[in-house]
């Protein structure tokens, strides 16, 4: 499993909002993104690294993700 992060724009009505988030790659090929985790592109790619860099299986990545995007870690 690999993690890398993605840009995303929010769009509503006449605004714009640059965020980030994460994409998830299974060993399959597959894979899930998580959008919308921060407007700060170096906080995202940091959780990316240390994700990939301890081998996060998928279970424990929906918590970490949580618990980033509501600054709890």
């Amino acid at each position: 499993m690999k993690y890398y992060t993605v840009k995303c724009n929010i769009e509503s009505d006449d605004l714009t909002e640059e965020n980030y988030g994460l994409m998830i790659q299974q060993d399959d090929g597959s894979r899930e993104y998580v959008l919308d985790i921060s407007c700060h592109m170096d906080d995202v790619n940091s959780l990316v690294d240390k994700m990939n860099k301890y081998q996060i299986c998928q279970c424990q990545a929906k918590e970490i993700i949580e618990d980033f995007k509501f600054n709890k870690i």
